[in-house]
């Protein structure tokens, strides 16, 4: 993480693309990074992150099944299939 990238971390904790998307449109992507979890990512996809990544957010993708492997910081990763030039810590973006 460089010194100029956004410190907030917005958690789209919905069930729907739909929802999530909602609250996005009124985020501004200088401004926070993304954190999409296992329910939304089960339910929307791969899609839903491209969809983000497409308007210059930075996505975290927690896939983790604990709670605790998410404080520990073990970011779970998309498969390489899915974004092949992830960062080191887990984000997706531009």
């Amino acid at each position: 993480m460089s010194a100029t990238d956004p410190r907030v971390i917005v958690a789209l904790d919905y069930s729907s693309a739909e929802e999530a998307l909602a609250l996005v449109e009124q985020l501004n992507s200088g401004q926070c990074r993304l954190k999409v979890g296992k329910e939304l990512f089960t339910s929307a996809g791969p899609q839903l992150v491209k969809a983000l990544v497409d308007r210059n957010f930075k996505v975290f993708l927690d896939l983790s099944n604990t709670h605790q492997q998410h404080v520990l910081g073990e970011p779970s990763l998309v498969s390489s299939h899915h974004r092949g030039d992830a960062e080191r810590e887990g984000f997706f973006g531009k």
